[in-house]
């Protein structure tokens, strides 16, 4: 069997749980990377206010960046919706992929809701606030044979990127050597 046995018929959909500034600056755009290079399909965002998504869906350097590509919000209409991401999984094709970009507190609600209706999950650090959840998700996806991981954002960080605009814009000179370092405070 060659390793491409493995790969599904045709790219898995991807919901997104939340439009904040994650999704933002790092999560849509790694996620619009994946499906210009044909490792994911269909992308989905779902917040509980159409409101949030709007700035997204008109943001003028992600169109810059990936001409052609956007994603169905969720809820499709005004107001808030607390519980429109269920609504979302549920249109989602089976076996996809949710990524869970959600205040910390809110993981272990999603997370259930997600592996019950059969998918994938993703999520942001943490994964959950407490041992006996971290047990039960990993119960729940053995059971349900499904993938449950955690991502670490700071490697899709912005100012790689920046950097990345600026030397392409010829402000940083030509490069023969380089070397980087991310310092943050604590």
């Amino acid at each position: 069997m060659t390793s491409s046995s493995f790969a599904p018929a045709e790219p898995p959909s991807v919901l997104l749980i939340g439009g904040g500034m994650i999704t933002k600056v790092q999560v849509l755009p790694s996620l619009y990377q994946l499906q210009r290079t044909g490792l994911i399909g269909g992308v989905g965002i779902s917040a509980r206010r159409r409101s949030t998504l709007e700035p997204l869906l008109s943001d003028p350097d992600l169109a810059a960046a990936f001409p052609g590509h956007s994603f169905t919000p969720w809820p499709t209409s005004d107001g808030t919706h607390p519980e429109g991401y269920k609504e979302a999984l549920d249109a989602l094709p089976p076996q996809s992929i949710v990524y869970i970009a959600i205040p910390d507190q809110n993981h272990y609600e999603v997370l259930c809701e997600t592996l019950a209706r059969g998918h994938h999950c993703i999520c942001v650090k943490p994964l959950v606030l407490d041992h006996r959840q971290a047990l039960d998700v990993q119960r729940r996806a053995r059971e349900a044979g499904l993938f449950v991981g955690v991502e670490y954002h700071k490697r899709y960080d912005d100012r790689s990127a920046i950097a990345r605009k600026k030397y392409r814009a010829g402000q940083l000179g030509e490069f023969k050597l380089g070397q980087a370092r991310l310092h943050e405070k604590w």
